[in-house]
C-alpha cells in the first residue's frame, strides 16, 4: 500500500537521481533529504519520487541503517503484497553545534540529526568585548563536551558559526565604549574554534542561519520561495529559492541593515541606513532610559502603559522601515511570501507585522505585487538553531550544496 506522498517534495534540481556508479554520496543525500522531509517513508515511495531503481534504494537504505543514519519504524501492512517498513532518520544519528555571536548576545546549543537541541547554553551583554564573549565560549562548549557520552560525542561533525558581517561595526549605534568592538577586526572566529575543538567548521551570517533554520526545521512548510526578515540587534534578512538558502558571492546576502533609506543629494552627508530606523537597539536604549531592563520585550510579561508607549512609537517606525525594505526587495525577486521573525516576544512580532501590512498604503507599490506575510517560529532560537543546522545540512543533504 503506497503512503500518500506530496506532488512536489524537493526542488526541481532534486527530483531525479543517477543509476550510474560513482554517485552514491549524492544518492544517498538524496535519500536521506527525501525521509527528511516526510518524516517516515516506505522505500517504495522513495523510488517513486527519486526515479532511481529498487535495488539501487534498497542498497542505499540497507547502508544507511547499518551506518545509524536511518532507523526502521512501524510496518505498514496492504491488503496485497509484502508490508512496507517505514524508514526514518535516526535522531542519534549525528549531532552538531551552533555557535551564534551577536551584539547583545551569544548563544551555542547542541542539535540531533532530527534538529531537536540537546544542550544550550546563552550570555546577555551591553556590547560585544571579544575577549569577554570568546572566554565564554570556549568554557561553555567545553562544559557541553563534559555532558555528552563518548558515544555522542564520536557523532558530532561540526560546528556552524552564526554571526553578523562587521561585527566590529557600529560601536557607537549601541553605545559600546570607543574601540571595545574593534577587536574583532583581529579574530577569525572560525580559525579560532577549530583550533580550540578539532572540528569543521562551517560559517554563516546569522539572519541568513535563522531563514535556514525556519526551512530546515519546519520542512512540509510549502515556502519554497521568500524573502525572509529577522528583527534583532539590527535588521538582518535571509533569501530561500526553490527550497535552497541564497547567500549570495561573499554570504552577505540580505544585508538590509545596511540599505540606503534615500538618494544621495550633492554636497550634503549620505543618506542613512535603514539600521537608524529600525533594530531593537533603539527600543532597548529608550527603555532603559526610562528606568527599566534590556530585556523587557523578550517575555510574554503584559506591558504597563510606559512600556506599551515606547513598544508603540518604535514599532510604528519598525513597520515602516520593513515596508520600505520588502518593496525594495520585491523590485528584484518577487516573491510569493516574507516571514518575518525576531528576538521580541512572539505576540509582538505578531504585531508588527500587522502594521506592516498596513504600512504598504503609505507607499506607491504601481507595478509592484506585494507578498503574503507570515510569521516565523523560532524566535530567539532561530540564528543558534541555523548555526547548528549548517553542518548536518553539509554532510547529509543536497540543500546547501
Amino acid at each position: 500500500m503506497h503512503s500518500k506522498i506530496p506532488g512536489d517534495i524537493l526542488p526541481n534540481a532534486f527530483k531525479a537521481g543517477s543509476n550510474q556508479l560513482g554517485v552514491k554520496q549524492y544518492n544517498e543525500k538524496l535519500v536521506i533529504d527525501v525521509v527528511r522531509k516526510l518524516g517516515a517513508v516506505s522505500k517504495a515511495d522513495i523510488t517513486r519520487i527519486t526515479q532511481l531503481s529498487a535495488q539501487t534504494i534498497t542498497i542505499i537504505a540497507n547502508r544507511l541503517i547499518e551506518e545509524n543514519i536511518l532507523i526502521k519504524g512501524k510496518t505498514i501492512r496492504g491488503k496485497v503484497g509484502q508490508p512496507s517498513v517505514l524508514l526514518e532518520l535516526n535522531p542519534q544519528g549525528a549531532l552538531s553545534i551552533g555557535v551564534k555571536l551577536g551584539r547583545r548576545t551569544s548563544q551555542i546549543i547542541v542539535m540531533s540529526f532530527t534538529f531537536d537541541i540537546l544542550a544550550e547554553r546563552s550570555l546577555h551583554y551591553d556590547y560585544p568585548d571579544p575577549a569577554n564573549i570568546l572566554g565564554w565560549a570556549e568554557a561553555a562548549i567545553a562544559e557541553i563536551f563534559e555532558e555528552l557520552s563518548p558515544e555522542q560525542l564520536e557523532k558530532l561533525v561540526g560546528v556552524g558559526l552564526a554571526m553578523p558581517a562587521h561585527l566590529d561595526l557600529w560601536e557607537g549605534v549601541i553605545e559600546a565604549p570607543a574601540g571595545t568592538m574593534s577587536g574583532w577586526q583581529e579574530i577569525n572566529v572560525a580559525n579560532w574554534l577549530r583550533d580550540r575543538f578539532k572540528l569543521p567548521v562551517y560559517e554563516i551570517n546569522d539572519a541568513t542561519a535563522a531563514c535556514m533554520a525556519e526551512l530546515s526545521v519546519f520542512p512540509q512548510t510549502e515556502t519554497q520561495n521568500c524573502l525572509y526578515f529577522y528583527i534583532g540587534t539590527f535588521f538582518g534578512a535571509g533569501i530561500a529559492l526553490d527550497g535552497k538558502i541564497y547567500d549570495g558571492h561573499t554570504g552577505h546576502a540580505g544585508s538590509v541593515a545596511s540599505l540606503p533609506l534615500s538618494l544621495p543629494q550633492k554636497e550634503h552627508a549620505s543618506p542613512q541606513q535603514l539600521l537608524s530606523k529600525a533594530g531593537l537597539h533603539t527600543l532597548e536604549t529608550q527603555a532603559i532610559s526610562k528606568g527599566y531592563t534590556s530585556g523587557l520585550y523578550f517575555s510574554d510579561n503584559a506591558l504597563d502603559d510606559v512600556q506599551e508607549a515606547l513598544f508603540e512609537n518604535w514599532s510604528d517606525d519598525v513597520a515602516r522601515a520593513l515596508a520600505f525594505a520588502i518593496i525594495s526587495g520585491q523590485c528584484f525577486l518577487d516573491a510569493p511570501e516574507v516571514m518575518i521573525d525576531g528576538r521580541l516576544s512572539q505576540h509582538l512580532i505578531t504585531r508588527i507585522i500587522d502594521k506592516v501590512d498596513m504600512a504598504f498604503a503609505e507607499f506607491d507599490v504601481s507595478g509592484i505585487t506585494l507578498p503574503n506575510l507570515s510569521q516565523g517560529r523560532l524566535g530567539a532560537k532561530a540564528r543558534p538553531m541555523g548555526a547548528a543546522v549548517l553542518p548536518l545540512l553539509e554532510h547529509f543533504s543536497l540543500y546547501y550544496q
